[in-house]
């Protein structure tokens, strides 16, 4: 059986009790165990339990919790119940993971204990690390819109632990996963523009979590395909187009899905110019620059300012001595009227001379 003081000292004080009896076996030593070491072999006891092990260790953790709450000199606390809540963290945090759990966010609302988190920080640091985007993903897959807010917070006073760097990684990868659950409930809306011009859009959202972007798009490609072209200009869908190749890659799982939004949309525009009218045809063009060309003004020979007209025909042909081949007799009375012609009209001269 190992003393406290070696258990203190080895990598892995799990094999040691393994191999030394179990727990109960050394629920003495445990006594002497001073009070500022417990976080510390706690940790180390519950990270070297292996996965095999598991069950039947969390049963020696209880057996040895109520065993030593009976010794009434230390106290309510024992380092018993410490390695119990030790305990309660890592199934908290593998519940997370687990494919059998439901329901993951519970461990972010009604079962959260910020409390272990804080006690453990250097647990919940190596239990999670590499698995932040899995929790994440499994997050924002289960959570219910109405306890969002809850599991963002509660995941912000888990890992706001200023003596452990990196813990602030699933705060992060968290709030993506939900910022790109709300740009995807746009791009399945009648406007699925809204998903590209959000300036919380970035490709990267998409690659980082691939296996959900293909969930959630899956089967509504041809739907998202024809919005996007009944709703967009061609500089936007130009755009578009582009995003749309920037959020997959080779191995994306969203690689097909994507291909056929573009294929979509590109039909419909298709369909949607083929529907348009037939441009105007010449007559038409004539008639529309006729209506907005102002008609120009008929020149006047022999005096360039309009202002001052050029005498009659009749008056002309007087002072020249000729006569017109032709005259009716209503045109001859005009002529004798002594008026003028401007722009096409006659105009009778008011004052006659003698």
């Amino acid at each position: 059986m190992a003393t406290y003081e070696e258990l203190l000292e080895h990598d892995n004080p799990y094999e040691q009790l393994k191999n030394g009896g179990g727990l109960n076996s050394h629920a003495g030593e445990f006594r002497k165990v001073p009070k500022e070491q417990w976080t510390a072999l706690a940790t180390n006891i519950v990270l070297g339990c292996p996965e095999e092990d598991r069950r039947s260790f969390v049963i020696e953790v209880k057996a040895l919790m109520e065993l030593m709450s009976r010794d009434k000199s230390q106290g309510l606390e024992s380092f018993g119940s410490s390695l119990y809540r030790a305990q309660l963290l890592k199934t908290h945090i593998h519940a997370l993971l687990d494919p059998k759990n439901k329901n993951p966010h519970r461990i972010f609302t009604e079962e959260f204990d910020g409390g272990m988190f804080n006690e453990f920080p250097a647990l919940a640091k190596k239990l999670i690390k590499g698995k932040e985007n899995e929790i994440a993903l499994r997050l924002v897959t289960s959570t219910p819109e109405k306890d969002k807010n809850a599991v963002l917070t509660n995941i912000g006073v888990a890992t706001n632990i200023k003596s452990i760097e990196g813990n602030s990684r699933l705060t992060i990868e968290v709030s993506s996963a939900f910022v790109l659950r709300r740009l995807i409930d746009v791009l399945l809306s009648p406007y699925p523009a809204g998903f590209f011009s959000s300036e919380e859009y970035r490709p990267g959202l998409c690659h980082s979590f691939q296996a959900y972007l293909a969930t959630r798009i899956s089967g509504f490609e041809q739907n998202i395909g024809i919005n996007l072209a009944e709703t967009t200009t061609i500089d936007q869908r130009k755009k578009i187009s582009t995003d749309l190749s920037a959020m997959t890659s080779a191995t994306h799982p969203a690689n097909d899905l994507i291909t056929k939004i573009l294929v979509a949309m590109q039909s419909r525009v298709d369909k949607l110019k083929a529907a348009e009218p037939k441009n105007a045809d010449a007559s038409t063009t004539t008639s529309e620059q006729t209506q907005t060309t102002p008609p120009s003004l008929p020149a006047v020979a022999g005096n360039t300012n309009s202002m001052f007209p050029s005498p009659s025909g009749a008056t002309r042909r007087k002072a020249e001595g000729t006569t017109p081949e032709t005259s009716d007799s209503s045109s001859s009375d005009e002529d004798d009227d002594g008026g003028y012609s401007c722009f096409g009209y006659r105009v009778p001269c008011i004052l006659r001379l003698p």
